[in-house]
């Protein structure tokens, strides 16, 4: 059975456990991380199917460094990457750029319907981008899989 596994790095225990749930809903498996200063790593290593990334994180690392080292690393930028935030205008300062690189974002508080709905079209995407690659005969970004039951590669939206 394919396990999607879903990374959210955020500081807010609160919501960390609440999305939890959320997911188990779906039959998601959430893997939080509050820390953005070792995020990265920890990313690089779990390779997730999608990232959910606050971009205020009360840490000297920001959500947006930990998005910029996401996109530009081979071993991660194919990873879908959702920014929220309660920092709206920081969100919207930023949306054509986000857009631009194929970044969905999402507002604080969020509607649960638009969070699925957003990780969703993020994992179809993906999925997606790595059938026509298997199909048109390129390369995956050459990283290797955690478990072979899941989908790692495939989405790429450019770097930041």
């Amino acid at each position: 059975m394919l396990v999607t596994h879903i990374a959210v790095v955020d500081n807010d225990d609160t919501l960390l456990l609440l999305l939890t749930e959320l997911f188990a809903a779906k039959a998601w498996e959430t893997l939080p991380h509050r820390d953005a200063r070792t995020a990265f790593a920890v990313l690089k290593r779990e390779q997730p199917d999608a990232i959910l990334l606050d971009l205020r994180l009360n840490a000297a690392v920001s959500g947006w460094d930990v998005l910029h080292q996401l996109k530009m690393d081979p071993g991660t930028r194919s990873i879908p990457v959702i920014v929220w935030s309660g920092a709206i205008d920081d969100l919207r300062h930023k949306e054509t750029w986000l857009a631009e690189r194929s970044i969905p974002t999402l507002e604080k508080p969020f509607e649960i319907d638009d969070l699925y709905e957003t990780i969703e079209a993020a994992l179809s995407h993906k999925v997606q981008e790595l059938a026509y690659e298997q199909r048109e005969g390129k390369p995956t970004c050459g990283k290797e899989k955690r478990s072979r039951d899941r989908v790692t590669d495939g989405w790429r939206p450019g770097p930041p």
